[in-house]
């Protein structure tokens, strides 16, 4: 039978940010109190009786009460990365500094029922959690990216499967609780002592995506409020070489476009007019469907991937539209017209279930390169990638509509930008745009 008990609150802030909570306190007949770590008087109640019920158990080990209280208090501070282990330090020096055998059970029962009173996502393994985090099967955050309408292809999560099987062991047997940037700081070193099958070591590509598959996890711990903070966005980053990707120079890209049937294949070529006047993706582009070209408006919520050829969301998983010259919309629906499966494609491939394949795209536009006198060699010291288009049309953009208008069309939306709802095209802006293509297009 418990002891009796007076509740009453106090105003605790802890955390970062900092946050505010009343938490109910009891205080025993002799004077001293403990916290229930409760905001509700009732659950506040039945955690003070459990917790005086545990003391009469244990009155054969006192030195176990004070240290509850320290698990208790520790367990409110802002980092929990090192919970886990210092509540190990504590039970091991309560069940030292217990006189005998049977106080040693007692504490260490007392104790790991404490410890095991915090969230038991802490004490999970971190390989096993990231080995289900990135399984399609079993992944809540890929099902609840699918349910709002980011959809990640199989490609991309295999791949990222496929990394964490290669490297999770690392972890060893550590617990989410324990991962801190310290752990992944020793793992980006680990990383880049790693080679490849070739034994050349890892790019700093490869680091970056793999880093990348562990941050994520733990990002996604931090927004649901397991974990403080996210560890991984404490490392410096990786330097390295990246591809380098610059625009289309004007003059080569009005030769580009100027004779359509200097391309072998009609299809290349219109692929490439419509990057050079909507700014979409290369897989936006192939992804769409004649019923998508609405007026002098595209809708671009689909991407088409080469690896395992399957059509996904766009790459920040929203919708969006873009502009078009009405001559080129009707370009795009007379190829549209010609598609020999029906399947809807604008830009239809070899096979009925797909539309063209990207790799094809990229390659009708180096032969076209190269037939300017841009060789391969050429084409990768100036920095041209089919890519270039994107950079391109934004500079084509450049004064007639704001840069923030700019990378919402272009899809380049920040974290900042998505939360400006406010942030529309006008009517103003529609007609800018298309006096910009046009333009383009005239001196094309």
């Amino acid at each position: 039978m418990a002891q009796g008990f007076i509740l009453y609150r106090r105003t605790i802030t802890s955390g970062d940010p900092p946050k505010t909570r009343r938490i109910y306190y009891a205080r025993r007949p002799d004077g001293s109190a403990f916290s229930t770590g409760q905001t509700n008087k009732v659950a506040a109640a039945e955690a003070a009786r459990k917790r005086l019920e545990e003391e009469q158990e244990v009155t054969a080990a006192p030195v176990a009460l004070d240290l509850v209280e320290e698990i208790r208090q520790y367990r409110h501070r802002a980092d929990p990365g090192r919970l886990y282990r210092h509540i190990l330090k504590i039970c091991v020096r309560g069940i030292r500094e217990s006189a005998t055998v049977e106080d040693r059970k007692k504490t260490s029962e007392l104790l790991l029922r404490e410890a095991g009173a915090l969230d038991p996502m802490l004490g999970r393994k971190f390989s096993d959690y990231l080995l289900e985090f990135w399984d399609r099967e079993r992944s809540p955050y890929i099902k609840d990216l699918a349910a709002n309408g980011r959809i990640l292809s199989r490609h991309y999560t295999d791949c990222v499967m496929a990394r964490v099987r290669l490297h999770a062991g690392f972890f060893g047997d550590m617990a989410i609780a324990e991962i801190t940037a310290p752990v992944i700081e020793e793992f980006k070193k680990y990383l880049m002592q790693q080679k490849t099958r070739q034994g050349n070591p890892y790019s700093a590509k490869t680091i970056r995506s793999i880093l990348s598959s562990v941050s994520i996890p733990l990002g996604e711990l931090a927004r649901l409020g397991a974990i403080a903070h996210n560890p991984a966005q404490r490392i410096r980053g990786v330097s390295g070489s990246q591809e380098v990707r610059n625009p289309f120079p004007a003059e080569l890209a009005r030769q580009l476009l100027a004779d359509p049937e200097a391309w072998d294949d009609r299809r290349a070529y219109l692929v490439n007019l419509a990057a050079a006047t909507s700014g979409a993706r290369l897989g936006e582009i192939l992804a769409l469907t004649a019923d998508k070209l609405q007026g002098d408006r595209i809708l671009l919520d689909r991407s088409f991937t080469h690896h395992g050829r399957t059509l996904k969301s766009t790459k920040t998983g929203r919708p969006r539209e873009a502009f078009l010259a009405p001559e080129i919309r009707e370009q795009l629906l007379d190829l549209a017209r010609e598609n020999p499966w029906g399947n809807g494609f604008v830009f239809w491939g070899d096979s009925p279930r797909t539309p063209l394949d990207p790799n094809y795209i990229r390659k009708k536009l180096y032969a076209r390169l190269a037939e300017l006198g841009v060789d391969d060699a050429e084409r990768r010291r100036q920095g041209l990638v089919f890519h270039s288009w994107r950079h391109l049309y934004n500079s084509i953009l450049d004064g007639a509509i704001s840069r923030e208008k700019r990378m919402l069309l272009i899809g380049h939306t920040t974290a900042e930008m998505a939360d400006k709802n406010y942030l529309h095209l006008t009517a103003d802006d529609e007609a800018a745009i298309l006096k910009a293509q046009r333009r383009f297009l005239e001196t094309a």
